[in-house]
């Protein structure tokens, strides 16, 4: 008898539901199908020029950051920015533009003492966020390895699905073509597909 991929437990006879992500020849079953995706996005340097408060989601106008914006408002159930100047950001709150980074290389590095707080601030501050919402779910990271290297593993390791979209990319170019291709073959289960499941059993 098969199993759901996420919890191991047995599926109907019938089967559970089918992976409607291009990249994935699996089945799940309700439970594990009902639970968030959550996403990580990092910060950009080109913004917007304006001297008044922006949401954050709006702030940052790169075509890289706008296309990780998209990928999250379809894909993900909620998602928030990380930054070098404000830690995390829900996608609503308003901030004006500023020069921060993590990347040591950059002539607006924040210096390793702030880095260090960084980490410590931006740990806690997901942890938080992620308190709210259910471990079984997936938690998708779209920021640079400047800055997940400085946030604590044990926040991610809560959940039992860490997707790492550019883990295997070389550039941001290539970043994007993944984001593209995953924008473009995605159909979410629609609720039928869930009410077929529940009744009956039957395949999605």
């Amino acid at each position: 008898m098969s199993r759901c991929y996420y919890c191991e437990t047995r599926l109907p006879p019938g089967g559970g539901i089918d992976s409607r992500d291009p990249d994935e020849d699996r089945q799940y079953c309700h439970d594990c199908i009902g639970t968030p995706r959550l996403g990580v996005v990092g910060c950009g340097s080109s913004k917007i020029d304006t001297d008044e408060p922006v949401p954050a989601a709006d702030l940052y106008d790169s075509t890289y950051f706008r296309k990780k914006r998209e990928y999250c408002q379809q894909r993900c159930d909620a998602w928030w920015i990380i930054s070098a100047e404000h830690g995390v950001l829900s996608p609503g709150d308003e901030i004006k533009p500023y020069d921060a980074s993590l990347d040591p290389s950059s002539d607006v590095y924040i210096g390793d003492y702030e880095a260090g707080r960084w980490s410590v601030q931006v740990s806690r501050g997901l942890k938080t966020r992620f308190s709210f919402y259910n471990p079984y779910g997936t938690v998708v990271l779209l920021a640079g390895q400047a800055y997940l290297e400085h946030i604590d593993d044990g926040v991610f390791e809560r959940f039992r699905v860490v997707d790492r979209p550019f883990e295997d990319t070389v550039g941001i170019g290539d970043q994007m073509r993944v984001l593209n291709q995953r924008l473009e073959d995605y159909q979410p289960p629609g609720q039928s597909d869930l009410k077929q499941y529940a009744t009956d059993g039957g395949d999605a």
